[in-house]
């Protein structure tokens, strides 16, 4: 569809967006935890006969029942999410558009990775072409163009490690953190809070070959401040896997950390249903404090665009898809 400027009304799951259910675990559908994630249902989706794929970042609002979700080439997508006691079964009512007032020739100019809800709209954060814009909530959504947002300090190098990650928390503060170079060495990568009308720079610490790749406000914190989980990509040798952390955000009036630090909840492997997940996102659904991962396919065939879904639980399972 490249950027044409127009509004694409999809019909019925059946006919346009296409779900199909996908286990946690295939060779095993009993396995319905990993670590501390609870499968509540996923699915595969495909849009026949459209340029529909490479989804980078997606917030589920309405206690699960709206999606928005935005891609690599400065796309949009909206639907409705179906529920059953089994957990997520379709989605319907889709619409997709492009992002407005963007330029955008093709994905080195609108490569949108990161997605925030604010009070005042939806931040998205555009990677190579480093900058943020901020949308007015409209219905349908990006209906207008955006107005700038302060980009952190040292994001103007255009490049494949920019900013990545974009979380809003619930007293209006972000929490952004840098893709980084993928490195077999531990180390931190930049990251930043915006808090009084500035960004304060602090440190995300990383594992080796494993990148933050998408955030989310996930819950008050006990001690303070807030929860927030991330999503960590490892792409290596054609193996993918993700892991799923919490981190502590500390309150406002609390000096930062020099890095912040990380709490892991879970790790996707094959032969786990995963792949290049780059969107998460948290919500209140059915008093569970849920999440959903959203992979990117690249347009690639051989990947896939898996929208999984899971609850936040207190005790941690032993992963045994692989045993």
């Amino acid at each position: 569809m490249g950027c044409a400027r127009g509004l694409l009304r999809l019909g019925p799951a059946s006919a346009d967006v296409v779900s199909k259910p996908v286990s946690l675990c295939p060779p095993n559908k009993n396995v319905q935890q990993i670590g501390r994630l609870a499968y509540r249902g996923g699915v595969v989706l495909t849009w026949p006969g459209r340029t529909f794929g490479g989804w980078s970042d997606l917030a589920i609002t309405q206690q699960g029942q709206n999606l928005l979700a935005i891609s690599d080439e400065g796309h949009w997508l909206s639907a409705r999410l179906n529920w059953s006691n089994a957990g997520l079964t379709a989605l319907h009512d889709g619409r997709l558009g492009v992002l407005p007032g963007e330029d955008c020739p093709g994905k080195l100019a609108c490569d949108s990775e990161s997605f925030a809800l604010m009070p005042d709209g939806w931040l998205v954060g555009f990677e190579r072409k480093d900058r943020l814009r901020l949308f007015a909530y409209t219905d349908p959504p990006f209906a207008q163009a955006a107005r700038a947002f302060a980009l952190p300090p040292g994001l103007h190098g255009g490049g494949n490690d920019g900013l990545e990650t974009l979380a809003g928390l619930p007293d209006g503060r972000l929490l952004a953190i840098a893709e980084g170079p993928e490195t077999g060495d531990p180390h931190g990568v930049a990251a930043w809070i915006w808090q009084a009308g500035a960004w304060k720079e602090t440190e995300y610490p990383t594992v080796p070959w494993f990148r933050p790749t998408g955030a989310s406000w996930l819950e008050p914190d006990p001690m303070g401040g807030d929860r927030v989980v991330v999503v960590e990509r490892y792409w290596r040798l054609g193996q993918s896997r993700s892991r799923i952390v919490q981190l502590r955000v500390p309150p406002a009036k609390e000096a930062l950390p020099v890095s912040l630090q990380v709490q892991e909840l879970a790790q996707l492997a094959e032969p786990e249903s995963v792949d290049n997940f780059e969107g998460i996102t948290a919500w209140e659904q059915g008093g569970e404090r849920r999440i959903a991962l959203l992979s990117d396919d690249n347009f690639q065939g051989s990947q896939r665009t898996l929208l999984m879904t899971f609850a936040v639980v207190g005790e941690s399972k032993k992963d045994t898809c692989r045993l």
